[in-house]
């Protein structure tokens, strides 16, 4: 599998607002990308969804794609933000992707400095370094505001998921959660309600399934680049999770 086709996002545009006292866009929306704001100073107001959202030094708000709002800068300083716009190969989910969410770490803020800092990439290696950057800013995002135990899974799967054709072990999901075994065991459960290395199995599942709608592959193929250990039981896992044979899926039966 190669890094384009683990990126999930591409770059559309990006840019920053310069402090200013009285900016403000009026009502519209983008049909062709989601867009991300990072405000570095000053004070944003949002009118998006029916709600009315306030954005402060520190917060990030996103405007999904081919949603209405309107921005305009409050309470007397001059705003200052970043913003860039993407597109990514699925929705956003709003049950769960954040629309204003606190960058308490401050690494939103590092990353989105970091990519500034490159574009426009004038070389190959620099618009490959944007990508992944962009891709880390997002996950980053995308996970602002959730649990202790969501976070640790959201972070076990994009460590299984970037390391699908290794040989896996349960130490190694402990050692990237920063825990012991022994307790890294207990909170995964109790916060998926299966055991990590069963979810490592859902994880490869679900890889074989993209990969049999979206290529060619032999299953040999598939399952060297998912980490099965041969054909025969990627198949026989495959049929374990989801009850049918990588054959009729493909087939799309």
């Amino acid at each position: 599998m190669t890094e384009s086709e683990i990126l999930r996002a591409t770059l559309s545009h990006f840019g920053q607002v310069r402090p200013q006292v009285a900016w403000q866009m009026p009502r519209h929306k983008h049909d062709e990308f989601h867009e991300l704001i990072v405000v570095v100073d000053g004070t944003l107001e949002v009118r998006i969804r029916g709600q009315d959202l306030v954005g402060q030094r520190g917060d990030v708000l996103t405007y999904p794609c081919s949603v209405w709002h309107a921005e305009r800068a409050v309470g007397g300083a001059p705003l200052e933000t970043f913003f860039l716009a993407w597109q990514w190969r699925a929705p956003i989910d709003g049950a769960t992707w954040p629309l204003h969410a606190t960058d308490r770490s401050g690494r939103v803020q590092m990353l989105i400095r970091w990519m500034y800092d490159l574009f426009p990439a004038t070389r190959p290696d620099e618009a490959r370094q944007l990508d992944v950057l962009l891709n880390a800013l997002l996950f980053e995002v995308e996970h602002l505001g959730q649990t202790r135990e969501q976070q640790m899974v959201a972070q076990v799967k994009a460590y299984v998921q970037n390391h699908l054709a290794d040989p896996l072990a349960l130490e190694d999901l402990a050692e990237e959660a920063g825990l012991s075994k022994y307790y890294f065991c207990r909170e995964f459960r109790q916060a998926t309600g299966i055991t990590p290395m069963a979810f490592v199995r859902q994880v490869r599942v679900e890889a074989t399934r993209s990969l049999l709608l979206s290529t060619s592959w032999t299953l040999r193929a598939i399952a060297r680049q998912v980490g099965f250990a041969d054909e025969f039981q990627l198949s026989r896992i495959f049929r374990r999770v989801t009850g049918l044979t990588p054959t009729r899926v493909r087939s799309g039966e």
